[in-house]
């Protein structure tokens, strides 16, 4: 379940995880939908990504692509919307008033100057949830985007946007609420001091690059030897 090669529109937050069992996301999100056991170390823009959303008054399992194609530009995806702004933009007000997701992910990476990505998770959760908005292409395949507000302090030396984490008590809300509601009971930053970061391998950023050791701790002297040995 990967992209590849492409042209993205993604300037934050461009690199997640999701490793979990079936039963893990059973259990978090109370369904009973058929999941796979996810082992993506280095999702991409356009990577097929289980998310869920609100079905007939239920919630549902969807696997869909990350990033809308806009219309005015369908080469090229969108992969996160702004907050402040997504009732507004013509690209994302009818799916962010409609159609909302739930994005599971084991964390997420920014890049602090080009070769310095790090890796930022939930403090004690294996996994945590993104808000997203999802609509269909005219294929008929599922897109999303991940919605994002202004960064915390343990982020903001990478980059000054971070998506959007939603917390158990507002699933129903992101789902199936009002939307103006939805964005402002769940469109905050979320707390620095409840997150933890590490830096990990520059290999992250090719999109071919899908194997475990990509989110592996990486030092100063693993710095220097691959500019030794590399």
């Amino acid at each position: 379940m990967a992209g590849r090669g492409f042209s993205i529109i993604c300037d934050m937050c461009s690199r997640a995880s999701l490793i979990a069992g079936e039963n893990q996301l059973k259990s978090l999100f109370d369904i009973e939908d058929a999941f796979e056991d996810v082992e993506e170390y280095n999702a991409t823009p356009r990577t097929l990504l289980p998310v869920v959303i609100l079905k007939d008054g239920k919630r549902k399992l969807e696997y869909m692509s990350w990033g809308i194609h806009p219309q005015w530009d369908p080469k090229r995806p969108l992969c996160h919307v702004r907050s402040e702004t997504a009732l507004e933009k013509p690209t994302f007000r009818d799916s962010v008033r409609n159609r909302r997701c739930l994005v599971p992910v084991s964390g997420f990476c920014e890049w602090q100057d080009k070769g310095k990505p790090f890796y930022f998770r939930v403090n004690d959760h294996e996994l945590f949830v993104l808000a997203g908005t999802w609509t269909t292409n005219p294929s008929g395949e599922f897109e999303f985007a991940i919605v994002t507000v202004p960064s915390n302090e343990l982020i903001a030396d990478c980059y000054d946007r971070m998506p959007v984490i939603v917390e158990n008590p507002n699933f129903d809300l992101w789902l199936g609420g009002d939307a103006a509601e939805a964005l402002n009971v769940c469109a905050h930053t979320f707390p620095a001091d409840r997150m933890n970061r590490y830096r990990v391998d520059p290999k992250v950023g090719n999109v071919r690059y899908h194997e475990a050791d990509a989110l592996k701790p990486y030092t100063e002297q693993d710095s220097l030897q691959d500019r030794l040995f590399g």
